[in-house]
């Protein structure tokens, strides 16, 4: 929640709930449950042709012969987890490489020119263009390269490897940091 809990940090109080921390935990619980639970109701009740991820959920936990055990419950956890735990992460690598293209006007202004000669100055880019502007592919995975979403990359070895003077051993966990922080520009 954001703020110190005595119950965490003194465990003598770790079985009071002083700071009230539980039962809001437990209200917006609730309150997520029912917001999923109306759009689960909402979807059946609209028996649409057209399919999706949720529509492709409720098939296999209604299937019966399906090798896959899917409660309702799994996917209400699912579409929560869709929705609550990638959206921060989107958002701050947004912001990043935002502020990045901010930093390196040139390098802005060589993506909007690739983005107006691919897409046109009268409309969105579409999932499609992407394909069409490596440029723009390059800045988002410098953005990525810089900026990571997690704060260490792990990594299993499939082969016995030398990299960077660096005896990297099959099968062995390999972990990159983020703080690889030097802008490459010959990157783009």
């Amino acid at each position: 929640m954001g703020s110190f809990n005595l119950s965490d940090n003194i465990w003598l109080f770790k079985n009071l709930d002083l700071q009230w921390f539980g039962k809001r935990v437990k209200d917006i619980h609730r309150r997520f449950d029912a917001l999923i639970e109306k759009i689960i109701k909402e979807h059946e009740e609209a028996q649409s042709q057209e399919k999706d991820l949720l529509s492709i959920l409720l098939h296999i936990a209604e299937d019966e012969t399906m090798d896959i055990n899917l409660t309702r419950e799994n996917i209400k956890a699912f579409i929560l987890n869709i929705f609550v735990a990638g959206t921060d992460n989107s958002a701050i690598i947004a912001e990043w490489g935002l502020s990045e293209l901010i930093n390196h006007p040139n390098i802005m202004r060589k993506a909007v020119a690739e983005i107006d000669n691919v897409v046109g100055k009268d409309r969105l880019i579409q999932e499609s263009d992407v394909q069409n502007l490596p440029y723009l592919r390059a800045i988002i995975k410098e953005t990525l390269r810089l900026h990571p979403p997690v704060p260490l990359i792990p990594r299993k070895s499939t082969e016995d490897r030398t990299l960077a003077g660096l005896d990297l051993l099959y099968c062995k966990w390999i972990s990159w940091s983020k703080c690889v922080n030097l802008f490459l520009s010959s990157s783009y």
